[in-house]
């Protein structure tokens, strides 16, 4: 897209003339604050905090000196592909690998809409392919800085924060039912699978229904790009469910073809194998 396709006040910026990253330091023993975020308190896709740890509860590594502030967007720089964007809503502590970040001029960048666009494909994508490393990719800010985007007037930029903010809460009410549903599933389960409500009732041990014991599954080495293959973690998997984040992309070995070939279940874009 050229400069004269754009609409009129919309125009074409590098990230890093718009976003500055924070790098105020803070000592966890004397600053008085009393949380910190670590990269598994992120979530993905979800700009929210819901989780966080204590300082004073355990050792924190010395990376974790960086000083975060209500409003202000955080960024996973590690495994950028795991899409880790979250707006803090409480001053605390993070480690250097977590981008502290900021519009350089609210006037021009409004600071709610600075999540939503970090949380676009073409942000993504960008992140991903300039990110550096194997085994543990990660992007620098000056790489990240490189990002070329269009920015919206600031009425624009109002009518999309409010557009996003109305879908998001709506994302997050369904998510809501849908844990309740959840609970509601699973206390009628104890009821009936724990208790003997009927006279009709056996009891039987696990292992005698099974067709045989349970296989580990497949695991690979990771890739840098997104393969549209994935192997979960043991962290993935909870009684409620998948947690998201805790995944890796990977190449395909025959050990997991074959292992999807001996379960007649073809190997598709998109399976997630546990590992």
């Amino acid at each position: 897209m050229i400069e004269r396709d754009l609409k009129p006040g919309w125009r074409r910026v590098k990230f890093g003339d718009v976003v500055r990253q924070c790098k105020e330091k803070a000592d966890p023993e004397t600053s008085g604050l009393e949380r910190y975020i670590a990269g598994d308190h992120m979530d993905t896709d979800d700009l929210r905090l819901r989780r966080w740890g204590e300082i004073g509860s355990g050792y924190l590594g010395p990376a974790f000196h960086m000083r975060f502030k209500p409003g202000q967007v955080l960024y996973g720089s590690r495994r950028t592909y795991l899409r880790k964007v979250a707006v803090a809503d409480f001053e605390g502590i993070c480690a250097n690998t977590t981008f502290v970040l900021e519009p350089q001029n609210p006037n021009e960048l409004l600071p709610e809409f600075l999540p939503f666009l970090m949380q676009t494909e073409a942000f993504n994508d960008f992140s991903v392919k300039n990110s550096k490393g194997s085994v543990n990719p990660y992007i620098n800010f000056s790489d990240l800085a490189k990002f070329e985007f269009v920015l919206p007037p600031i009425d624009e930029q109002q009518s999309a924060i409010a557009l996003l903010s109305a879908a998001t809460d709506q994302c997050h009410a369904v998510e809501a039912a849908h844990r309740a549903a959840g609970r509601m599933l699973q206390s009628f389960k104890d009821s009936l699978l724990l208790r003997k409500t009927s006279s009709l009732a056996n009891s039987f041990l696990l292992g005698d229904l099974l067709l045989r014991s349970p296989e580990s599954g497949c695991s690979a080495p990771p890739k840098d790009a997104d393969t549209g293959y994935f192997v979960l973690g043991l962290a993935a998997l909870s009684r409620d469910g998948y947690v998201s984040g805790d995944f890796k992309p990977v190449e395909p070995t025959s050990k997991m073809v074959a292992a999807k070939l001996s379960m007649r279940l073809p190997l598709k874009s998109g399976v997630l194998n546990p590992c």
